[in-house]
């Protein structure tokens, strides 16, 4: 008879076959790197610096001018992001993009979802019309109603009594700032209406900025330096038909379009809740 060979030692003997053998605890050699998740950078990640900047550093000369630049950078971006392109202007009415087309529900759906109040009003006043009032008569008819009188001239009393010594008492400022927090709650609870002149809508900001870490320090620069930027002053006009003939001016009513108004609804916010 053979001699049976010897009996291997085993190290796990009471380890069931098959089982995954135990993993290798050994440090990583030259050469291995350990790999880390890090998050994507987004489109705007690279003006959060010379925000903080503006945040951080009291006395900056000429501020204002660029914060101005910052904000016309951040937009260009969100624009160039979303490929944002306003359409010629130069068209008319038998020529210019039809409005919804109410027997597409698929159209109907998608323009609900985007735009709620956009797409009942297309549904309920399919037949809208267009201003053909002459540009002259339009913009002196509004200016008329809208523009500030001229300051009336009194005559200066004889006496006037002098200015008290004492100094106003200091108050604390109604808003110290914006969190992100506060910012991205706003954001998700504004429902998308038409762009302003920027093209760009709640829905944008919210995709590309869904932590609102950018909107919150531009509200918070605003609030600092007690101004706006300068592109956020300007808006687009839109005139809605009210009823009766449509070739008198007064029955039109103007509806402006800001930049952005996310800023004015948190500080809203804010105040309402407060």
């Amino acid at each position: 008879m053979l001699p049976l060979a010897p009996r291997l030692e085993s190290t796990s003997a009471t380890q069931p076959p098959g089982d995954t053998p135990p993993l290798s605890t050994r440090p990583a050699t030259e050469g291995e790197e350990s790999k880390i998740d890090l998050p994507a950078p987004t489109a705007l990640d690279s003006f959060l610096e010379p925000l903080d900047t503006l945040l951080e550093i009291e006395e900056l000369a000429e501020r204002k001018m660029h914060f101005n630049a910052i904000v016309e950078g951040i937009t260009s971006a969100v624009q160039e992001h979303f490929n944002l392109k306003r359409p010629p202007t130069n068209t008319t009415n038998s020529t210019r993009l039809k409005g919804l087309d109410t027997k597409d529900p698929q159209k109907v759906q998608s323009m609900y979802r985007w735009n709620r109040r956009k797409c009942v009003r297309a549904i309920v006043n399919s037949d809208s019309q267009r201003c053909n009032i002459n540009k002259e008569r339009v913009q002196e008819h509004f200016k008329a109603t809208w523009e500030c009188p001229d300051p009336v001239e009194n005559e200066v009393p004889r006496h006037i009594p002098s200015p008290t010594t004492q100094d106003p008492p200091e108050r604390p400022p109604v808003l110290e700032s914006l969190t992100p927090k506060a910012v991205a709650a706003s954001l998700r609870a504004a429902e998308n209406s038409a762009p302003g002149p920027d093209l760009i809508s709640y829905k944008h900001w919210r995709e590309i900025d869904p932590s609102c870490k950018v909107l919150s320090r531009i509200f918070n620069i605003c609030l600092k330096i007690a101004d706006i930027p300068d592109v956020w002053k300007t808006s687009r006009t839109i005139l809605i038909h009210k009823g009766d003939s449509p070739d008198l001016i007064e029955n039109w009513r103007p509806i402006s379009l800001p930049q952005v108004s996310n800023c004015s609804k948190c500080l809203g916010g804010f105040w309402q809740s407060g």
